[in-house]
């Protein structure tokens, strides 16, 4: 592989990454790199990283920006009890613009820790760094078998909500207050039946279209589980 195809590119992935003290190198435009040192002296100035300039020919069309992250630390077993209220499961997608997504969504909105599925599930790339905006960078994320990570979940008192398009019951009438574990499955095939049946329900969004991409489907229930969450203490959202 390309140097060029294995760096995350853009400023907004790169100060995110820098928060997050994975930046191993940096490549910026020439003219651009005054900017970029400014950043590295506001976010990483005890730690040297090497900032290499290059002519604008090096990067794709409308980038001056590119980095390479640091090797992603994935959690295991025994950092799973200690994981938040709010998981995410991930079952199947293997696209990076919809992973990067995924991690975007959750990030956002209070809910960093994600599981991928070990066996069918994409990881984290330089693309996904890139199009989650260095969202993936922030994360808790663990690479396990999703079924038996489901079920320890349980044991610790999480109830599991698969998110379908067309199945189950309309996701606001679940109490999503608790300790709550959302299931999203790839974009043509949705969540695997053996793992529907270790969910304790399945919720859908009511639309006026066929179906939502995963991630914006994964955004509204987040959301969804913000916002009872907030209703249920008394806090308003503003």
């Amino acid at each position: 592989m390309s140097l060029k195809k294995e760096l995350t590119y853009g400023f907004s992935p790169l100060e995110e990454a820098l928060k997050s003290g994975k930046v191993e190198k940096i490549w910026v435009r020439s003219d651009r790199l005054s900017r970029v040192r400014e950043l590295i002296d506001k976010l990483e100035s005890n730690r040297p990283i090497p900032l290499v300039a290059v002519p604008k020919e090096f990067f794709p069309e409308k980038e001056w920006v590119g980095f390479l992250p640091s090797e992603v630390n994935y959690l295991g077993w025994e950092e799973l009890p200690e994981i938040g209220d709010t998981v995410v499961i991930v079952d199947g997608v293997t696209d990076s613009t919809n992973l990067g997504a995924i991690f975007r969504a959750s990030v956002a909105l209070s809910a960093p820790h994600i599981i991928l599925d070990l066996h069918n599930t994409g990881s984290i790339t330089p693309k996904v760094v890139e199009i989650s905006r260095g969202a993936a960078l922030k994360a808790n994320v663990w690479r396990l078998n999703i079924k038996q990570a489901i079920l320890r979940l349980k044991e610790n008192g999480f109830s599991v909500i698969g998110l379908e398009a067309h199945e189950g019951t309309k996701l606001y009438h679940f109490d999503l207050t608790g300790r709550i574990a959302l299931v999203i499955g790839s974009e043509d095939k949705g969540i695997r039946s053996t793992v529907k049946t270790l969910c304790d329900g399945l919720g859908n969004i009511p639309t006026d279209f066929e179906s939502l991409n995963v991630h914006v489907a994964l955004g509204i229930a987040l959301y969804e589980a913000k916002r009872q969450r907030e209703f249920k203490s008394g806090r308003s959202m503003d």
